[in-house]
């Protein structure tokens, strides 16, 4: 017959990680699970890093064993989200020239400059891109 036997589980992590180690007692027949946790470095840049788990019987040290594990850290993307653009309108009492200013209720993520470079020809009239980024009709 068997005993029932405690197995230790710890990490061996790059410098500046940590890793919480755990232990569990299993009686014969049993099956069991254990969760570790491994906190990478701030300082971690991306890369593969090979992490060994080390099990360690309590009574038998020719039942130990090690299991390497690697970890890929990948930064996050932060790239350029597109701009949130409002509709904007305008309503005419004459045949005057009217400015628009279609930015002024838009903005920008990550506050970059916002800019108009084009304009479709309205149905009526011209549209005109002003030197400051209006729309003249």
């Amino acid at each position: 017959t068997c005993d029932a036997t405690t197995v230790t589980l710890a990490a061996n992590v790059p410098n500046g990680w940590s890793a919480n180690s755990g232990a569990m007692t299993l009686i014969p027949g049993e099956t069991q699970s254990i969760t570790m946790t491994v906190t990478s470095s701030t300082e971690a840049t991306d890369g593969t890093y090979n992490i060994v788990i080390n099990a360690k019987h309590s009574a038998d040290a020719s039942l130990n064993a090690s299991q390497v594990v690697s970890v890929s850290i990948v930064a996050p993307v932060t790239g350029n989200n597109a701009p949130a653009a409002q509709n904007d309108s305008v309503t005419l009492t004459s045949k005057d020239p009217v400015t628009i200013d279609v930015l002024k209720n838009d903005s920008d993520p990550e506050g970059d400059t916002l800019k108009v470079i084009s304009v479709t020809q309205g149905a009526k009239g011209t549209v005109q891109i002003t030197s400051n980024g209006q729309l003249l009709y």
